[in-house]
């Protein structure tokens, strides 16, 4: 009975791994058996972007007039405009003070310069983290000899500032005995003393006065030998107590200076690099993550700092108000009601023209300048005209759409066109600036989007590693026109990569190299 039972255990654990190995290899050949189709970068590739440009939409308008306004706190130097003048685009109305403005410019430039300064020192400790060499993820519980000694010095010091707290608990000022002879001196000072001394006349015969005078002297006499024996005792307490706090103070100032000194000793050793922090695997993966966010997120503070600077230069180039088209002047009041009431202090009745007034997100503003040329393109009647910028708001727009903390300016632009070209106020238009900035390599790479997936805020593509697909991550830079994407570094022209969202796109996976693009789509 014995040995059939063994013989029907050896036959299931076959049964059992013949089928876990046919699996096994089922699964494999599965996984290999139709590869996928990968893509030379350089073929796939749309070129370095070095035209960017940024449209925005918007209704024309009948610009017959031109207002100007003062804020409260703005101070003019000089008019240059009266009632009845008049102007040509261009010319100079009022000059402003600009002394404030130009205060925060500095200021802002300042702010600008600290946060490149503390960018500098972010990257600096993200390189010293990336070449750091971690210890196996189980020595959590590593500790440098300096730290060791720290460690040691903590807990003596702690000991010996309990051991100092103990006795001086013990002080014998708050004794039984010391407080006994304090209590009946003042019981002798205060009734046994010569000034309470009694007088001979307060008693009927000299026997009785004689009877109290030595009642007097004995009741003394024994209270002093008390006070002699609780200052004796006392004295006793005193003595040790005075050599026990000497002692445990002479303890406690010794582990002091060895706590302050190892604690030196940690810090020379990290000022040295003879004892960087240590890191498991896992901790030093999330501290280089956490350097990199802090990374990215002073180099957003930049950016948008970089922004605020513009906007202070722009005001301060502001200061000269001038003519945005040719008119003549109707209106000149610069009293403090007039501005408190918040009308316009300047106003111009021109020729009539055209202009859009556009919504233009912070990031995109700073890369446009007043005199700039716009191409413009008429969605009712499908004429193009040309167009230029002639004033940039310096107050966000209220209640326009936007995302998470981006705001939008108002900029005007004039159209060059007249109403034999079929315009009229109230047609929707698209303007396009040149949004173009010398950063732009021609050499760059430049992927559709759906060839770079995201995972958990990182970018990555699959990529053919020696046949078969790995998931490399990316570090990506600008989207263009809102479907190609700039890779800015973990790439080559020479790589090959998979579209994806493909379902077999998955690492393992065995590809082959495609020459035919159009592959993908079918």
């Amino acid at each position: 009975m014995k040995k059939k039972l063994i013989i029907t255990i050896l036959v299931a654990a076959l049964v059992i791994g013949l089928l876990s190995g046919g699996t096994f290899l089922y699964r494999r050949h599965q996984k290999n058996a139709n590869p996928i189709k990968v893509y030379s970068v350089s073929m796939i590739n749309s070129g370095g972007m070095g035209y960017d440009s940024h449209s925005m939409n918007g209704n024309i308008t009948v610009s017959s007039s031109q207002n100007v306004y003062l804020e409260k706190n703005q101070i003019v130097k000089e008019v240059y405009a009266s009632e009845g003048d008049a102007v040509k685009a261009g010319d100079k109305l009022m000059l402003l003070d600009m002394t404030k403005q130009e205060l925060d410019l500095e200021s802002d430039k300042a702010t600008l310069e600290e946060y490149n300064t503390d960018l500098i020192v972010l990257k600096g400790e993200l390189d010293e983290l990336y070449n750091v060499t971690p210890v196996p993820d189980n020595a959590e519980n590593y500790k440098s000899p300096a730290e060791e000694r720290l460690e040691k010095a903590e807990a003596a010091f702690n000991e010996a500032e309990e051991k100092l707290a103990e006795v001086e608990a013990n002080n014998p000022e708050e004794s039984e005995d010391y407080i006994k002879a304090d209590t009946l001196k003042n019981f002798c000072d205060t009734y046994l003393g010569d000034e309470n001394a009694p007088k001979q006349e307060d008693y009927q015969d000299e026997a009785t006065y004689q009877a109290v005078l030595t009642y007097r002297a004995a009741l003394k006499g024994n209270i002093d030998a008390d006070i002699k024996t609780a200052e004796d005792n006392y004295k006793t307490l005193k003595d040790k107590y005075d050599a026990d706090h000497k002692t445990a103070e002479d303890i406690f100032n010794a582990a002091k200076d060895e706590k302050e000194e190892a604690s030196k000793a940690v810090e020379e050793e990290y000022k040295n690099n003879q004892g960087k922090k240590t890191y498991t695997k896992t901790e030093l993966a999330e501290a280089i993550k956490e350097k990199e966010k802090a990374v990215e997120s002073k180099k957003l503070a930049i950016r948008k700092q970089e922004i605020l600077v513009k906007q202070s230069e722009t005001k301060v180039d502001k200061g000269t108000i001038v003519a945005t088209m040719d008119g003549t002047i109707t209106k000149v009041d610069l009293s403090d009601e007039n501005i408190a009431d918040g009308k316009p202090v300047i106003t111009i009745s021109g020729t009539t023209g055209y202009q859009a007034i556009l919504n233009v997100d912070e990031w995109n503003l700073v890369n446009i300048k007043i005199g700039d040329r716009v191409n413009i393109m008429n969605y009712d009647n499908g004429m193009n005209y040309e167009g230029k910028v002639i004033d940039i708001g310096l107050s966000p727009v209220d209640n326009y759409y936007s995302s998470g903390d981006v705001s939008y300016y108002p900029v005007t632009v004039s159209i060059n066109a007249a109403a034999e070209d079929n315009i009229y106020p109230g047609q929707w238009i698209e303007a396009t600036f040149d949004t173009s900035s010398s950063d732009n390599g021609a050499e760059g790479i430049c992927l559709l989007l759906p060839f770079v997936k995201k995972e958990n805020g990182n970018s990555y593509v699959m990529v053919n590693e020696n046949g078969y697909l790995k998931k490399k991550y990316v570090k990506t830079g600008k989207t263009y026109w809102g479907y190609c994407i700039e890779i800015k570094s973990g790439l080559s022209m020479e790589d090959e990569i998979a579209f994806p969202y493909l379902k077999d796109a998955v690492e393992g996976k065995k590809c082959v190299l495609s020459e035919n693009l159009d592959e993908i789509y079918k």
